[in-house]
């Protein structure tokens, strides 16, 4: 009886250990999903960064460029500068983050491998236990001594 218990307690574990890989999993994906949103992000910052650039050069080499603009454009580009700065730090922790997510995923999942291969095991010890009883009660029924009446 201690025996089956021990079974149906290692496939409760493999269960267990079968929901924290599903949420591993999920929790995977999710940082891949803020991931994939912190990369669009730095690439429209970049984007926009590079275009204010472009206008900058564009303007300081034309024929004429107002003076009363210059402070102006050179305080958007260092906000934009700044803003692309922060988009690349928090695409580098997402990036951080989902390998971090993926690491802990695999380790569920091994987790939940080996949980569920102990209790495979232990089924099988279980059945062939049984299976021996059932041969030794066979074997013992054969082996006995009968009585004529």
């Amino acid at each position: 009886m201690r025996r089956r218990d021990e079974v149906s307690l290692l496939r409760a574990i493999t269960e267990v250990r079968d929901l924290q890989r599903a949420a591993a999993e999920m929790e995977a994906a999710r940082a891949a999903a803020a991931l994939r949103e912190k990369n669009e992000a730095k690439s429209e910052v970049e984007r926009a960064r590079q275009s204010s650039e472009e206008c900058w050069l564009n303007a300081v080499q034309g024929p004429a460029i107002r003076l009363e603009i210059v402070p102006l454009w050179s305080a958007q580009m260092v906000h934009e500068s700044e803003s692309a700065r922060r988009a690349f730090a928090d695409a580098e922790a997402a990036s951080a983050e989902l390998k971090r997510r993926a690491a802990d995923w695999h380790a569920a999942v091994a987790r939940r491998d080996a949980a569920g291969a102990l209790a495979r095991e232990a089924a099988k010890d279980e059945q062939r236990r049984r299976d021996e009883a059932t041969l030794q009660e066979s074997a013992d029924c054969h082996t006995r001594p009968r009585r004529i009446p």
